[in-house]
């Protein structure tokens, strides 16, 4: 009951097949670890680093006497949007690994199968109220919203629909905006980055034949006359190739 009240913002999710991933979010760890009962959480004092804050979190279950302890790495350049000055970005920095730190120290305590339905139970709260918007404006005007939203956050549809393998917005599935909803309230609240749900597009760097290819067009061709040719003075993307 308490999935499906929690809805969207009970998990995250990106990608799409084989690559998809998802997960809970510290607001559905929390109610896991308070509806699993008779256990306790714990964080350890913080190791505070130049570049990133080190936290402990332990969970013990009282029942059984189990208990296992994680650590998280909390980088301080932690990317943190809004018209904020710089303490209080720091803040918001500490208080993301802090919340991080419990998340998963809690759902590798409780049994995976039992994170999996929670999620399944989430989504379905959100499927549901998804499929109620779609019977009374039609699917479109959910496809524009999310992407709206997501505009609005810096994501523009092309970084979208390459994630979720689609050609077109109107290609999107009722499971992708249900996807989407968790992917907008993970952003929102801060807990993930633009370029960690959506990545930028990058070209892989040449290999093999295409390296070589590459590396045989920044050699000048030889004159008629190889007397009066310039001595070749190797470059490091040519001597990395060729070895000299």
């Amino acid at each position: 009951e308490e999935c499906e009240l929690l809805g969207e913002g009970a998990f995250y999710a990106w990608g799409t097949g084989k690559d998809r991933i998802e997960g809970p979010s510290v607001k559905l760890a929390m109610a896991m670890a308070r509806c699993w009962g008779n256990c306790t959480l714990e964080l350890l004092p913080v190791q505070d680093f130049r570049d990133a804050w080190i936290f402990t979190a332990a969970f013990l279950d009282l029942e059984t006497g189990f208990t296992l302890s994680r650590q998280f790495r909390q980088s301080k350049a932690w990317t943190v949007y809004g018209k904020f000055d710089e303490a209080r970005k720091e803040d918001i920095r500490f208080q993301i690994g802090q919340s991080k730190a419990v998340r998963n120290v809690i759902l590798n305590a409780l049994p995976s199968w039992l994170i999996d339905r929670a999620i399944d139970a989430c989504k379905g709260g959100v499927r549901e109220d998804m499929q109620r918007r779609i019977e009374k404006g039609g699917i479109e005007s959910q496809q524009d919203a999310a992407l709206d939203k997501l505009d609005g956050l810096g994501i523009d549809e092309s970084r979208v629909l390459r994630v979720y393998g689609r050609a077109t917005k109107r290609a999107l599935t009722l499971e992708d905006l249900v996807l989407l909803a968790g992917a907008i309230k993970a952003l929102v609240s801060g807990a993930e980055l633009p370029d960690t749900l959506f990545p930028l597009e990058t070209k892989a760097p040449a290999t093999g034949p295409e390296k070589f290819a590459a590396a045989l067009g920044k050699v000048a061709p030889l004159p008629a006359d190889p007397a009066a040719a310039e001595p070749l003075v190797p470059t490091a993307e040519t001597r990395d190739i060729f070895g000299s």
